[in-house]
């Protein structure tokens, strides 16, 4: 299921400004996220590993968003790991 698809039919957003908005609020997660794993985490920083999904679940507050924030955090570069494989969306 895509952002867009999620809003319309599961939350009921119907305009434009509040699909920006919510977007824009999940895109401030995912970079809350990115500050928090990076700072926490050293060790995962531009060495070119994976994160394990154990961090990101650790820092999700939002769980119902998590899909939409794991690709969110995709496109700034993160990939992550479960259970040995990577995890895909």
């Amino acid at each position: 299921m895509n952002l867009s698809h999620y809003a319309k039919f599961e939350m009921g957003i119907k305009t434009a400004e509040e699909f920006k908005a919510l977007k824009e609020k999940l895109n401030t997660e995912a970079d809350n996220i990115n500050k928090i794993i990076k700072e926490k985490y050293p060790d995962y920083i531009d060495n070119g590993m994976y994160y394990p999904i154990e961090l990101l679940e650790k820092e999700v507050i939002s769980t119902d968003y998590k899909p939409f924030i794991m690709n969110m955090l995709k496109q700034k570069g993160f990939e992550f790991m479960e259970n040995g494989t990577l995890w895909r969306y």
